[in-house]
């Protein structure tokens, strides 16, 4: 009973893409699904993907462009130092960038391995997860890295450090353990997770906001679990087979997040002790999340997509629903011109901005007054492909639309 007043289950409530305005789509300029992201500094983030996608924010994650990598493989890492020296890992190598992404050096890593995670704890010491249950560490900026032992066959996705010297890290393979350092990185061991019900996970996040409280999460078989003493004890946060997580992070130690299948977003205010849950429409899975302060956050996961939040996701019940407001683009497709129904807009200064699908911002609109209830956007002068239209108004949630535009 002690237990389960110190950790208690999930209490859940449903909500659809945009729901009371706390997670909003921004148009990432890709379709391929992202993986990762991380904002060295509450301005510049990066995420990466499928197919060698790189994308890059320089506004606080309004607007991203894609950046150049040479390589055609998945990326399923990224983490930055500082605003422009950063590092990504995918499928077979890793890279390093020293001018924001402009430029990208291989990293002479071994090769055969498949790297998954990626974390620096300052800018020369970091760490690159890879197959067999390597973990690579570097103490020179990523110049050179040496393997340490391995001590498991996983292939190794997620590393977290709560101190410098105190590390913990997870693989899948449908395994119930977790590995631990006490020296830095230097020796890894490996212990069981224990709980009154032991499982067969694909582990892919572990956080831990001190020396000895934490949290893992995995797939499949769905794992949701916390410790409160190094992880010596372990005691299941769902019994519902529900979460299925990919991603976890706390901004402070009260606030945390988790996202995982289906568009679950978790979230607790409360150092994790109890968690609400709100569902993204879709379907969609959620791979990575990231907060630079309490409030401003954002996820990543299928389809290019990227989500932002400015209010900690928390449910504002006197926000506008933005999935509710009525803006209609027709005809979609289109050969030509399209119109846009503003009727909710009556009477509001209102700013329509079209994007292509790599994310350059083609057109702007800006309209005093939303008099007309149909405004028309031409298209004719671009060529044939899939067009995002953004409708924004003061004190409303941003619609962004989708338009295709054919041709002969």
């Amino acid at each position: 009973m002690k237990k389960m007043q110190l950790f208690l289950l999930f209490t859940f409530a449903l909500f659809v893409r945009n729901a009371e305005a706390q997670w909003v789509p921004k148009i990432s300029g890709t379709g391929n699904h992202l993986y990762d992201l991380h904002f060295p500094s509450s301005a510049t983030g990066y995420a990466v993907g499928a197919a060698g996608t790189v994308v890059k924010t320089t506004d606080a994650g309004e607007t991203w462009n894609a950046l150049a990598i040479n390589t055609p493989e998945d990326l399923h890492a990224v983490y930055f130092t500082d605003e422009v020296t950063g590092f990504v890992a995918g499928d077979v190598h890793a890279f390093k960038t020293v001018d924001g992404g402009n430029n990208w050096a291989e990293l002479t890593l071994p090769s055969g391995y498949s790297f998954r995670d990626l974390l620096f704890l300052d800018s020369q010491t970091g760490f690159c997860l890879g197959g067999n249950g390597l973990i690579f560490k570097t103490t020179d900026g990523g110049a050179t890295w040496a393997p340490k032992t391995p001590v498991t066959l996983r292939i190794m996705s997620s590393i977290h450090f709560p101190t410098p010297q105190i590390g913990y890290a997870v693989g899948t393979g449908y395994g119930w353990a977790y590995l631990k350092t006490t020296d830095g990185g230097e020796t890894w061991t490996e212990i069981p997770i224990n709980t009154p019900t032991p499982n067969l996970s694909n582990l892919e996040a572990v956080f831990f906001t001190a020396p000895d409280k934490g949290f893992i999460g995995g797939w499949y078989i769905s794992a949701f679990v916390a410790t409160s003493n190094g992880g010596s004890n372990w005691i299941s946060l769902d019994d519902s087979s529900e979460p299925q997580l990919y991603a976890i992070h706390f901004p402070s130690q009260t606030h945390g997040y988790a996202v995982g299948w289906h568009g679950r977003i978790l979230n607790s205010t409360d150092g994790g002790n109890t968690w609400s849950q709100q569902i993204y429409e879709g379907g969609i899975s959620l791979y990575a999340v990231q907060f630079t302060d309490e409030h401003t956050g954002f996820i990543v996961g299928d389809n290019g997509l990227i989500l932002k939040t400015g209010n900690g996701g928390v449910t504002a019940q006197s926000d506008i629903n933005a999935a509710t407001i009525p803006v209609q683009v027709f005809p979609n497709p289109t050969s030509g011109a399209v119109m846009v129904d503003l009727s909710a807009y009556a009477n509001r200064a209102v700013r329509l901005e079209m994007y292509d699908l790599q994310g350059n911002r083609l057109n702007v609109q800006e309209l005093e007054t939303a008099e007309n209830s149909v405004e028309t956007l031409n298209l004719s002068a671009w060529p044939g492909g899939v067009y995002y239209i953004r409708v924004q108004s003061e004190g409303m949630p941003d619609v962004v639309k989708k338009v295709v535009a054919l041709r002969d």
